[in-house]
């Protein structure tokens, strides 16, 4: 758990300037493969989390 908040806590940190260097470069293969593995996982987390969720029979909420 605290490793996955590290993790988190350094992407929102890092976020602006990653964003704003990835804008003014030029796109290249490289660039697009490194933002895919870079963005991916909290997508798929998210995907992970909402399944795991919905099929679970006990509700948080």
């Amino acid at each position: 758990m605290s490793m996955t908040t590290f993790w988190a806590y350094d992407y929102a940190r890092s976020f602006h300037k990653e964003w704003e260097f990835l804008r003014q470069s030029r796109w290249t293969k490289v660039k697009a493969l490194y933002v895919v593995t870079r963005y991916l996982p909290f997508f798929l987390i998210t995907m992970y989390l909402c399944r795991a969720l919905m099929s679970s029979k006990i509700f948080f909420w």
